[in-house]
């Protein structure tokens, strides 16, 4: 016997089960990920880049800082900049040693960006209304981060380049952005 149309039971979405499962065991609140919509690709090479723009511009900022504390007649504030100068670049060349060595891997799809909507459960087991919130995906369905706010979805996806994490580590960076 068929079953009427509007009656069977949508095929779950594997992407926004797993968004859901990760949302919940890092918030602790019922959760229910309504839909998920990819909206975005991101490619090794492209989040090379980015991630290179950001100590670039690191360099520039410490820089000024630098010259700064120097007018100022602060000479050890400025030669705490020049460490904070020193491992930027060590890392600007870590990268580019990474892109190096993954070679036509940077083509790669590196990671998704998704748009979904997700309703909590009230006390009396009602949902709310459905909110937007974005997240990032691997392509096997790992997921890097989750934000109510869509600017703040970039801010650890350094961390899927195969080798950045523990260049962090080397020189005992936390990965941040500005």
């Amino acid at each position: 016997m068929a079953l009427a149309a509007g009656c069977s039971r949508p095929t779950p979405d594997p992407v926004a089960e797993e968004i859901g499962r990760v949302v919940r065991q890092e918030t602790q609140y019922p959760f229910h990920v309504e839909k998920a919509t990819k909206v975005d690709s991101t490619t090794y090479a492209t989040e090379l880049h980015r991630r290179r723009g950001i100590y670039e511009l690191r360099i520039r900022q410490n820089t000024a800082r630098k010259a700064k504390y120097l007018d100022q007649k602060m000479p050890t504030n400025a030669r705490r900049m020049d460490g904070f100068i020193a491992k930027d670049h060590l890392i600007i060349a870590g990268l580019d040693s990474i892109r190096t060595r993954m070679g036509a891997d940077t083509a790669r799809i590196a990671y998704y960006d998704y748009v979904f909507e997700y309703c909590n459960a009230t006390p009396k087991g009602k949902k709310t209304e459905p909110k937007k919130a974005w997240a990032t995906v691997t392509p096997s369905r790992k997921v890097l981060t989750w934000s109510a706010n869509r600017r703040d979805i970039h801010k650890r996806t350094g961390l899927v380049i195969p080798g950045y994490g523990k260049l962090l580590d080397d020189l005992r960076v936390e990965e941040d952005e500005q």
